[in-house]
């Protein structure tokens, strides 16, 4: 990611595919930790007792990307401004769908409430066994994949 940022003709800079690393190492760091206890090649301790630091990073990581993009498209700079000849623009005169908005906002607040309720709902879990099975491992692995892809 970094190389293909730092290529002349992109002109990126190193601070967002840095983050994005950063986010992608957390993403597989989440869904190694998500795998169940049941294997032998995972040497992790028993239930966790105390408060869960990787639910807890989740959450916040969660809510600063939802502000994020709420702010970045709620806030256009040309919508307040009108010069003289401009005619306000009319409702018919969308460049966007709002279909593909709400699926996409839709989309994201589902898997942020499946973060904090779990995958598996038809097992027994655990008091503080969040996120922790295979669908959670895997839903983390492919959400890591389409980062990357996305970005």
């Amino acid at each position: 990611m970094t190389s293909v940022s730092l290529h002349p003709k992109v002109n990126g800079g190193i601070l967002s595919p840095g983050l994005m690393g950063l986010y992608v190492v957390f993403l597989c760091w989440c869904a190694i930790r998500s795998e169940p206890e049941g294997d032998q090649c995972i040497r992790k301790s028993g239930t966790v007792t105390k408060t869960d630091w990787q639910n807890i990073i989740s959450f916040v990581i969660g809510i600063l990307a939802i502000v994020i993009a709420t702010f970045s498209t709620g806030i256009d700079s040309k919508c307040f401004q009108l010069r003289k000849g401009d005619k306000p623009a009319e409702e018919d005169d969308v460049p966007y769908g709002y279909g593909f908005f709400h699926f996409v906002f839709a989309t994201g607040a589902m898997y942020f409430a499946m973060l904090l309720v779990g995958w598996n709902s038809h097992h027994s879990m655990r008091k503080w066994s969040l996120d922790v099975g295979w669908t959670s491992a895997w839903v983390r692995i492919v959400n890591e994949w389409l980062a990357v892809c996305v970005y």
